[in-house]
Protein backbone atom coordinates (compact mmCIF):
# COMPACT_ATOMS: atom_id res chain seq x y z
CA UNK A 1 0.00 0.00 0.00
CA UNK A 2 2.35 2.23 1.02
CA UNK A 3 4.08 1.61 -2.51
CA UNK A 4 1.44 2.28 -4.32
CA UNK A 5 0.85 5.77 -2.53
CA UNK A 6 4.24 6.55 -3.29
CA UNK A 7 4.33 5.37 -6.82
CA UNK A 8 3.27 8.94 -8.27
CA UNK A 9 5.67 10.48 -6.41
CA UNK A 10 8.77 8.96 -7.63
CA UNK A 11 8.16 8.62 -11.70
CA UNK A 12 11.38 10.02 -13.14
CA UNK A 13 10.06 12.53 -15.82
CA UNK A 14 13.21 12.32 -17.57
CA UNK A 15 13.03 9.02 -17.87
CA UNK A 16 10.19 8.83 -19.15
CA UNK A 17 10.55 11.58 -21.53
CA UNK A 18 13.65 9.37 -22.52
CA UNK A 19 11.98 6.57 -23.20
CA UNK A 20 9.18 8.30 -25.02
CA UNK A 21 11.48 9.73 -27.37
CA UNK A 22 13.04 5.96 -27.92
CA UNK A 23 9.83 4.61 -28.57
CA UNK A 24 8.86 7.05 -31.38
CA UNK A 25 12.31 6.91 -32.69
CA UNK A 26 11.89 2.89 -33.05
CA UNK A 27 8.50 3.49 -34.12
CA UNK A 28 9.95 4.28 -37.16
CA UNK A 29 11.83 1.62 -38.17
CA UNK A 30 10.91 -1.53 -38.57
CA UNK A 31 13.58 -4.95 -37.96
CA UNK A 32 13.09 -8.73 -38.96
CA UNK A 33 14.80 -11.09 -36.55
CA UNK A 34 15.30 -14.90 -36.04
CA UNK A 35 15.47 -16.53 -32.46
CA UNK A 36 16.45 -19.28 -30.39
CA UNK A 37 15.10 -19.10 -26.55
CA UNK A 38 15.66 -21.34 -24.08
CA UNK A 39 13.00 -21.49 -21.30
CA UNK A 40 13.68 -20.43 -17.81
CA UNK A 41 10.99 -19.24 -14.97
CA UNK A 42 11.39 -16.00 -13.09
CA UNK A 43 12.11 -17.42 -9.90
CA UNK A 44 14.12 -20.70 -11.11
CA UNK A 45 16.70 -22.15 -8.46
CA UNK A 46 20.11 -20.43 -8.94
CA UNK A 47 21.40 -24.21 -10.60
CA UNK A 48 18.56 -24.09 -13.04
CA UNK A 49 19.28 -20.71 -14.31
CA UNK A 50 23.00 -21.51 -14.81
CA UNK A 51 21.66 -24.56 -16.82
CA UNK A 52 19.88 -22.73 -19.20
CA UNK A 53 22.58 -19.90 -19.11
CA UNK A 54 25.55 -22.61 -20.20
CA UNK A 55 22.32 -24.24 -22.96
CA UNK A 56 21.94 -20.67 -24.70
CA UNK A 57 25.81 -19.62 -24.37
CA UNK A 58 26.73 -22.99 -26.66
CA UNK A 59 24.10 -22.62 -28.86
CA UNK A 60 24.86 -18.76 -29.22
CA UNK A 61 28.70 -19.92 -29.95
CA UNK A 62 27.43 -22.21 -32.54
CA UNK A 63 25.93 -19.92 -34.40
CA UNK A 64 28.97 -17.24 -34.46
CA UNK A 65 31.03 -20.01 -35.13
CA UNK A 66 29.49 -20.17 -38.52
CA UNK A 67 26.55 -22.77 -37.79
CA UNK A 68 23.29 -22.23 -39.93
CA UNK A 69 20.72 -20.16 -37.30
CA UNK A 70 18.08 -22.19 -38.34
CA UNK A 71 19.34 -25.59 -38.28
CA UNK A 72 20.64 -24.53 -34.97
CA UNK A 73 17.23 -23.36 -33.71
CA UNK A 74 15.74 -26.69 -34.67
CA UNK A 75 18.12 -29.03 -33.83
CA UNK A 76 18.44 -31.26 -30.87
CA UNK A 77 18.59 -29.51 -27.76
CA UNK A 78 17.72 -25.90 -29.49
CA UNK A 79 15.16 -23.48 -29.43
CA UNK A 80 12.27 -24.29 -27.12
CA UNK A 81 10.17 -22.22 -28.69
CA UNK A 82 6.94 -24.04 -30.46
CA UNK A 83 6.70 -22.35 -33.30
CA UNK A 84 11.01 -23.02 -34.48
CA UNK A 85 9.42 -25.97 -36.39
CA UNK A 86 7.40 -24.40 -39.10
CA UNK A 87 10.14 -21.16 -38.70
CA UNK A 88 13.76 -22.08 -38.00
CA UNK A 89 13.14 -18.96 -35.52
CA UNK A 90 12.15 -16.50 -38.01
CA UNK A 91 9.77 -13.76 -35.94
CA UNK A 92 9.10 -11.85 -39.01
CA UNK A 93 8.78 -8.10 -38.89
CA UNK A 94 8.38 -6.06 -36.13
CA UNK A 95 8.51 -2.68 -34.84
CA UNK A 96 8.18 -0.71 -31.43
CA UNK A 97 5.55 -2.19 -28.45
CA UNK A 98 5.22 -5.58 -30.32
CA UNK A 99 7.70 -7.81 -28.32
CA UNK A 100 8.93 -7.64 -24.84
CA UNK A 101 10.81 -4.49 -23.96
CA UNK A 102 14.11 -6.18 -23.32
CA UNK A 103 13.67 -8.70 -26.93
CA UNK A 104 12.84 -5.18 -28.44
CA UNK A 105 15.82 -3.58 -26.93
CA UNK A 106 18.37 -6.25 -28.26
CA UNK A 107 16.71 -6.58 -31.84
CA UNK A 108 16.85 -2.76 -32.17
CA UNK A 109 20.16 -2.50 -30.64
CA UNK A 110 22.09 -5.16 -32.97
CA UNK A 111 23.52 -4.08 -36.28
CA UNK A 112 21.72 -6.13 -39.22
CA UNK A 113 23.72 -9.42 -40.10
CA UNK A 114 25.04 -10.15 -36.45
CA UNK A 115 23.79 -11.80 -33.23
CA UNK A 116 22.81 -10.45 -30.09
CA UNK A 117 24.10 -11.34 -26.63
CA UNK A 118 22.43 -12.94 -24.23
CA UNK A 119 18.81 -11.64 -23.43
CA UNK A 120 16.78 -12.42 -20.23
CA UNK A 121 12.94 -11.93 -20.56
CA UNK A 122 10.20 -13.45 -18.53
CA UNK A 123 10.18 -16.14 -20.81
CA UNK A 124 13.89 -17.06 -19.76
CA UNK A 125 17.58 -16.86 -21.93
CA UNK A 126 17.17 -15.76 -25.94
CA UNK A 127 19.55 -15.19 -28.77
CA UNK A 128 18.43 -13.36 -31.83
CA UNK A 129 20.31 -12.31 -35.27
CA UNK A 130 18.98 -9.35 -37.03
CA UNK A 131 18.34 -10.24 -40.86
CA UNK A 132 17.05 -7.10 -41.72
CA UNK A 133 15.87 -3.39 -41.13
CA UNK A 134 13.77 -1.02 -43.09
CA UNK A 135 11.89 2.31 -42.53
CA UNK A 136 8.56 1.97 -41.13
CA UNK A 137 5.29 1.52 -43.08
CA UNK A 138 3.10 2.69 -41.20
CA UNK A 139 -0.11 1.16 -40.94
CA UNK A 140 -3.23 0.39 -44.43
CA UNK A 141 -6.74 -0.51 -44.23
CA UNK A 142 -7.83 -3.22 -46.94
CA UNK A 143 -10.97 -5.14 -48.09
CA UNK A 144 -10.65 -8.97 -49.32
CA UNK A 145 -12.68 -11.73 -51.00
CA UNK A 146 -11.12 -14.68 -49.72
CA UNK A 147 -11.73 -18.67 -51.33
CA UNK A 148 -10.91 -20.85 -48.35
CA UNK A 149 -8.48 -23.43 -49.09
CA UNK A 150 -6.21 -25.18 -46.83
CA UNK A 151 -2.69 -25.63 -47.13
CA UNK A 152 -1.93 -28.96 -47.68
CA UNK A 153 -4.87 -29.58 -49.85
CA UNK A 154 -4.50 -31.66 -53.46
CA UNK A 155 -3.85 -30.36 -56.57
CA UNK A 156 -7.29 -30.71 -57.69
CA UNK A 157 -8.71 -28.50 -54.80
CA UNK A 158 -6.04 -25.76 -55.02
CA UNK A 159 -6.82 -25.54 -59.44
CA UNK A 160 -10.67 -25.42 -58.56
CA UNK A 161 -9.99 -22.72 -55.99
CA UNK A 162 -7.26 -20.34 -58.21
CA UNK A 163 -10.06 -20.80 -61.26
CA UNK A 164 -13.06 -19.22 -58.62
CA UNK A 165 -10.56 -16.81 -57.69
CA UNK A 166 -9.51 -15.93 -60.97
CA UNK A 167 -13.29 -15.54 -62.44
CA UNK A 168 -14.00 -13.23 -59.12
CA UNK A 169 -11.21 -10.97 -60.43
CA UNK A 170 -12.52 -10.94 -63.88
CA UNK A 171 -16.10 -9.95 -62.71
CA UNK A 172 -14.03 -6.64 -60.61
CA UNK A 173 -12.30 -5.82 -63.17
CA UNK A 174 -15.34 -5.76 -65.67
CA UNK A 175 -16.86 -3.41 -63.42
CA UNK A 176 -18.78 -5.07 -61.22
CA UNK A 177 -19.31 -4.03 -57.66
CA UNK A 178 -16.54 -5.24 -54.75
CA UNK A 179 -19.02 -5.38 -51.89
CA UNK A 180 -21.55 -7.34 -53.84
CA UNK A 181 -18.87 -9.71 -54.72
CA UNK A 182 -17.50 -10.06 -51.58
CA UNK A 183 -21.06 -10.69 -50.24
CA UNK A 184 -21.56 -12.88 -52.67
CA UNK A 185 -18.36 -15.01 -53.43
CA UNK A 186 -16.29 -14.40 -50.02
CA UNK A 187 -15.63 -17.29 -47.61
CA UNK A 188 -14.56 -15.14 -45.14
CA UNK A 189 -17.52 -15.10 -43.13
CA UNK A 190 -16.60 -12.49 -40.49
CA UNK A 191 -16.14 -9.73 -43.29
CA UNK A 192 -18.70 -11.05 -46.41
CA UNK A 193 -21.52 -8.99 -45.35
CA UNK A 194 -18.82 -6.12 -44.57
CA UNK A 195 -17.65 -6.07 -48.20
CA UNK A 196 -14.81 -7.85 -47.03
CA UNK A 197 -13.69 -4.68 -44.96
CA UNK A 198 -10.69 -5.56 -42.38
CA UNK A 199 -9.45 -3.16 -39.52
CA UNK A 200 -6.44 -0.99 -39.90
CA UNK A 201 -3.23 -3.13 -39.18
CA UNK A 202 0.58 -2.40 -39.46
CA UNK A 203 3.88 -4.88 -40.13
CA UNK A 204 3.68 -8.31 -38.24
CA UNK A 205 -0.24 -8.59 -37.83
CA UNK A 206 -0.76 -10.80 -40.79
CA UNK A 207 0.37 -13.42 -42.55
CA UNK A 208 3.12 -12.23 -44.66
CA UNK A 209 2.28 -12.42 -48.06
CA UNK A 210 -0.99 -11.30 -47.19
CA UNK A 211 1.01 -8.43 -45.78
CA UNK A 212 3.18 -7.40 -48.46
CA UNK A 213 0.38 -7.34 -50.99
CA UNK A 214 -1.43 -5.20 -49.24
CA UNK A 215 1.58 -2.47 -48.65
CA UNK A 216 2.12 -2.90 -51.87
CA UNK A 217 -1.08 -0.96 -53.03
CA UNK A 218 -0.46 2.73 -54.17
CA UNK A 219 -3.87 4.10 -55.03
CA UNK A 220 -6.94 4.11 -53.61
CA UNK A 221 -9.12 1.32 -54.91
CA UNK A 222 -6.23 -0.75 -56.44
CA UNK A 223 -6.54 -4.25 -56.93
CA UNK A 224 -3.81 -6.87 -56.03
CA UNK A 225 -4.21 -10.74 -56.40
CA UNK A 226 -5.08 -13.73 -56.47
CA UNK A 227 -2.62 -13.89 -52.95
CA UNK A 228 -2.00 -17.19 -51.61
CA UNK A 229 -1.42 -17.89 -48.25
CA UNK A 230 -2.39 -20.41 -45.62
CA UNK A 231 -5.83 -19.76 -45.65
CA UNK A 232 -6.62 -19.92 -49.56
CA UNK A 233 -6.58 -17.59 -52.12
CA UNK A 234 -7.62 -13.57 -51.69
CA UNK A 235 -8.11 -10.47 -54.11
CA UNK A 236 -7.14 -7.68 -52.03
CA UNK A 237 -8.36 -4.00 -52.33
CA UNK A 238 -6.76 -0.59 -50.64
CA UNK A 239 -9.25 0.78 -48.70
CA UNK A 240 -6.70 3.62 -46.99
CA UNK A 241 -3.16 4.45 -46.18
CA UNK A 242 -1.59 6.46 -43.22
CA UNK A 243 2.08 7.11 -42.15
CA UNK A 244 3.77 7.06 -39.11
CA UNK A 245 1.64 10.31 -36.94
CA UNK A 246 3.66 13.20 -35.38
CA UNK A 247 5.76 12.75 -32.41
CA UNK A 248 3.36 15.36 -30.82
Amino acid sequence: YREQLARPYMVDGNLLDELVDEAYERSGQEVRASHILVSVAADASPKDTLLAWNRIQALRDRVVSGADFAQVARGKGGSEDPSVASNGGDLGWFTAFQMVYPFESAAFNTPEGEVSEVIRTRFGYHILKVTGKRKARGEVQVAHIMVRMPSDAPQDQVANAEGRIQEVLRLLRSGEDFDALALKYSEDPSTAAKGGLLPWFGTGKMVEPFEEAAFGLEEVGDLAGPVRTNYGFHIVKLIDKKELPSFE
